[in-house]
C-alpha cells in the first residue's frame, strides 16, 4: 500500500502544523458560537476564585461576543481579577491574546482530567468551567470528589456536518486514507458510528485519552495510537517517527 493521506476532521483547519505534517481536511463537526455567552459569563462568574478554559476557540469565541454585546473591556477587568486555567499550550496562546492576561494554571498533560487535578492542587475554591455546550464531564466528576465548587458556562456547540460523509466515505472506499487524526471524543464517536467497517487498512490516531477511549467504545478491536504529548504537535511529532 502507497503512503496515502492523513485525514483530519476538526471543525477549523490546522495551519499550525502544516509545516511538520501534510493533511486532507474535511471537518466532521461545525462550531455554533452561542449568542449571549459572554453575558452569561459575567452572571455566573463572581462567586468563583478561578476559570477554566478546555480548547482554544473558548477564549476567541467569548471575545468575540464580548465585543458583539460591548463589554470586553468590562470582561477583562472582571477576569484580571480570577485565577485563569487552561488545557493546552494552544489554550494558552489563545487566551493571552484575547484577553491580555498570562493564564496562571496549566496541567503537564494536555486533558482534562489533568487539569481538573491541577485546580484541586492549585486550592482552588470554586471553577468556572467556559466551555462546548458538549464538554465532557470528567472534569466535573474529579472536581465533585474533592469538594470543590464548579459552574458551567457554555460559549459553544459542536454540530455533525453530514454532507461531510460522503466525502470521507469515497476516501476510505478509495483505499486512499491511511492515517485519521481523531482530535476530540465527539469526532471520535461520529467517525467510528459511519465509518468503522471502512477501517482495515486505516490507522488511527487520538489525540488524547478522552478521544482514544470515544473511539474504543464503537472502533472495538482496532490499533488506536495516541502520541506523548495530547495536542496536534505531538500527533505531528509521532507521524513525522512513524515515517509518513
Amino acid at each position: 500500500m502507497e503512503k496515502g493521506l492523513v485525514l483530519y476532521m476538526g471543525p477549523e483547519y490546522p495551519k499550525h502544523i502544516e509545516r511538520y505534517l501534510s493533511i486532507t481536511w474535511i471537518p466532521i463537526i461545525s462550531i455554533e458560537p452561542i449568542n449571549g455567552c459572554s453575558k452569561d459569563f459575567i452572571a455566573r462568574l463572581e462567586p468563583c476564585d478561578c476559570i477554566a478554559f478546555t480548547s482554544p476557540r473558548g477564549p476567541r469565541i467569548l471575545a468575540e461576543d464580548a465585543r458583539k454585546h460591548g463589554i470586553i473591556e468590562y470582561i477583562k477587568l472582571k477576569v484580571r481579577r480570577k485565577r485563569v486555567a487552561v488545557v493546552g499550550s494552544r489554550t494558552w496562546e489563545s487566551f493571552e491574546k484575547h484577553f491580555d492576561k498570562t493564564p496562571d494554571i496549566i496541567p503537564r498533560k494536555y486533558q482534562g482530567c489533568d487539569l481538573a487535578l491541577e485546580l484541586i492542587k492549585q486550592e482552588c475554591r470554586c471553577v468556572l468551567l467556559a466551555r462546548s455546550l458538549q464538554g465532557l464531564k470528567d472534569i466535573n466528576y474529579r472536581l465533585r470528589e474533592s469538594g470543590v465548587t464548579y459552574v458551567e458556562t457554555w460559549l459553544y456547540r459542536e454540530e455533525v456536518k453530514k454532507q461531510s460523509m460522503a466525502r470521507i466515505k469515497k476516501l476510505l472506499e478509495g483505499n486512499d486514507v491511511r492515517y485519521v487524526i481523531l482530535s476530540s471524543p465527539i469526532i471520535s464517536r461520529s467517525f467510528c458510528k459511519h465509518f468503522s467497517s471502512y477501517l482495515k487498512d486505516v490507522r488511527l490516531v487520538a489525540i488524547g485519552l478522552s478521544s482514544l477511549n470515544a473511539a474504543k467504545e464503537i472502533c472495538k478491536n482496532k490499533n488506536i495510537i495516541v502520541p506523548r504529548q495530547y495536542s496536534l504537535e505531538g500527533v505531528a511529532e509521532l507521524m513525522n517517527t512513524e515515517g509518513i
